[in-house]
């Protein structure tokens, strides 16, 4: 009877040392999730939907660019680099901070908290944003009417 509870109390003790030793499961940081996303999103101030930048991440590490006149707005004009293609962007290692070198100049976006409202009747999810010196920006996708 002894060897059996040394065996039942080895393999609790083995399972407790197997649970512990997991990796511990790290979320998604909110940037990668713009950066990796199929999604549109689009960056404009929180008292409307109009002139609005567009972004659109790629695989090769280049975004497209557009300044449109409201979400969801066909056409544009494209931001290119100094090379007349889609911008480059990076990331910075706390992966807060995003850089898209566009020719006129760099769009420096900082991530902060999550954002979800209804804006002219748009369900929009996403993130507040600080670029350049205005901080009263909205980084939103998926949006749809009510």
């Amino acid at each position: 009877m002894k060897a059996l509870g040394r065996i039942i109390s080895m393999l609790v003790i083995g399972l407790l040392v197997l649970t512990g030793c997991q990796q511990a499961r790290t979320k998604t940081a909110p940037l990668k999730k713009v950066t990796t996303s199929t999604a549109t999103w689009y960056l404009y101030q929180k008292k409307g939907t109009q002139k609005v930048i567009s972004l659109q991440f790629q695989k090769n590490k280049t975004v497209i660019v557009k300044d449109i006149d409201a979400i969801g707005a066909p056409g544009g004009e494209n931001r290119v680099d100094d090379n007349f293609v889609n911008p480059k962007f990076k990331q910075n290692k706390a992966q807060t901070q995003l850089t898209i070198n566009t020719s006129d100049q760099k769009m420096v976006l900082k991530l902060g908290k999550k954002y979800a409202k209804t804006i002219d009747q748009k369900k929009m999810v996403g993130y507040h944003v600080t670029y350049g010196t205005q901080k009263k920006l909205v980084f939103g996708k998926n949006f749809r009417r009510w």
